[in-house]
């Protein structure tokens, strides 16, 4: 389960642009590593120094949006090729705005450029990134003649955001409020609102009534983590190995702080008994059971508060944790995995155990998000292609097989095209460039969403869902994706009201979750 921080834009608040959302859908990520002009990794809106053809330093700030339709994350930056002097003005420089315009809301950022250009918009996607002066009553004006000659647009790949999150037996969504909803089986407090009744439609987190920009459920856990817009985590539910964070292995049917980590978070993971985050800085930090070695830090004693991950103190951008294994994406496009290693989930060509990283074989570079499962492992890559490997008995690698694979292998017929993936405990799901949705593996409880209950070694169509959708999480026996307008639907077991539709009905295609928007 992973997630990746929301933060608010430069000039606009969160809450004023997409409040009329159920669920918050879109957004701009600061703060976050990114490559500039092709250049070095640099800070969104930190400002990056480059010299233009005058020979005159301009401050450059990237814009990096996130593409609704597509589900993509792109960068706009100035492409310094096309950059020429102004016969008025010379090297003059001018404050220039950007806006991402989806669904008629506006997301702006600004940058420092020489003045020289007509060009305005450029459109990839669906969405349309405009150029123009900004006003201070938040209208884009056209720009005139003598500004940006054009903007590279660059792709980098599925946004790790989550505004979904399915675990075992429960889901949470965070809401456009920033406040949180959770539901499904509660023996542990892990629905947080207080108690351990179990909830069959959604209930609001107790203390969670705004700030939440994120949230993770254990896969197999019964543990919950929220991320908070100061930085800062929050977590309830079990802790017998200390999942929680609290430097207790108290259980909690409310949120509770995370020692350590009240601010400077900027993703999170919760894994089966544990629990992962990345910081602003890069590095990775890890809390809870670790018998397999799944919190990499060269041991395999528990912890109850964060510790590091060997050799990853910086060049993180996300964090998977799964079923005693965990997977960290790498600002460098590759991949490294440390923990439990049965069945090659680790994805390094053996099986032997490790507690402290090791690289994926293959995946040094291009991929540009992870999932890791019960007992397997899959990638995104930048071509749009999807990678899967560790245990297949159910199918789950997509490969067409039900053999294990110690080293990754191709899905069957994703070869390009997906923008999103979510692993469960023995299924997968990706979803498409079109809003599709397609799943495989195991089908005992209908997590496939096919109609059947029948295993797949190949993606299905999840029925009802060929477009529309924006995000999906796969739990334990269970998925759910989020549509337009903050609508979830979910499918699978539902034998303690984990679906969310006031039922205890199993349903082997969508159903929508009562009360969300």
């Amino acid at each position: 389960m992973v997630f990746r921080r929301f933060r608010p834009p430069l000039l606009l608040s969160f809450l004023s642009l997409f409040g009329l959302l159920g669920l918050v859908a879109i957004g701009v990520i600061a703060g976050a590593s990114i490559t500039a002009n092709r250049g070095a990794p640099v800070a969104l809106g930190a400002g990056y120094t480059v010299a233009t053809a005058c020979d005159e330093n301009v401050t450059v700030k990237a814009f990096t949006a996130l593409d609704v339709a597509s589900g993509q994350m792109y960068v706009a930056t100035i492409s310094l090729s096309d950059i020429s002097q102004n016969a008025t003005t010379g090297c003059g420089q001018k404050i220039m705005e950007a806006a991402l315009n989806v669904n008629g809301q506006a997301v702006y950022t600004s940058w420092s450029i020489p003045a020289a250009s007509t060009d305005k918009s450029f459109t990839f996607g669906g969405a349309t990134i405009l150029v123009g002066d900004y006003n201070a009553s938040t209208a884009l004006n056209p720009f005139p003649a003598d500004g940006l000659n054009s903007i590279a647009i660059t792709q980098l790949g599925s946004w790790n955001k989550r505004f979904i999150s399915y675990g075992q037996e429960m889901g949470c969504a965070v809401l456009s409020s920033g406040g949180l909803k959770c539901w499904g089986y509660n023996p542990f407090g892990q629905v947080g609102d207080g108690t351990t009744t179990d909830r069959s439609t959604p209930v609001a987190v107790s203390g969670l009534i705004s700030g939440v920009t994120g949230i993770s459920v254990g896969i197999a856990s019964y543990s919950s983590c929220a991320l908070l817009s100061s930085g800062g985590v929050k977590c309830w539910g079990g802790n017998s190995y200390g999942q929680l964070g609290d430097g207790t292995t108290t259980t909690r049917s409310t949120p509770v702080a995370v020692s350590g980590l009240t601010s400077g978070v900027s993703a999170i993971s919760v894994g089966d008994r544990f629990t992962c985050a990345v910081l602003s800085t890069g590095a990775a930090k890890c809390w809870g059971g670790n018998g397999s070695g799944q919190l990499g830090d060269g041991t395999n004693a528990n912890r109850s508060t964060p510790v590091a991950v060997s050799g990853l103190s910086s060049g993180v951008s996300a964090i998977a944790a799964g079923g005693s294994h965990t997977c960290a994406l790498l600002t460098t496009g590759g991949v490294k995995c440390w923990g439990q290693n049965s069945n090659g989930r680790l994805g390094d060509g053996t099986t032997t155990w490790s507690n402290f990283p090791v690289d994926v074989s293959g995946l040094s570079s291009g991929v540009s998000a992870i999932s890791a499962g019960g007992q397997h492992t899959c990638a995104l890559l930048t071509t749009g292609g999807v990678k899967c490997w560790g245990f297949n008995s159910s199918g789950q690698l997509g490969d067409g097989t039900i053999t294990n694979s110690s080293t990754p292998v191709n899905v069957s017929g994703l070869s390009s095209g997906v923008t999103a993936i979510s692993t469960g405990w023995t299924s997968s799901c990706a979803l498409l460039s079109t809003g599709a949705v397609k799943c495989w593996g195991g089908n005992g409880s209908g997590q496939l969403g096919d109609g059947t209950k029948t295993n797949s070694s190949t993606p299905l169509d999840v029925l009802t869902l060929s477009s529309g959708v924006s995000a999906i999480s796969a739990g334990y026996g269970d998925t759910c994706a989020l549509l337009g307008g903050g609508v979830v639907k979910c499918w699978g077991a539902n034998y303690v009201g984990q679906l969310g539709d006031g039922t205890t009905t199993e349903r082997l295609t969508p159903t929508a979750v009562v009360g969300l928007p």
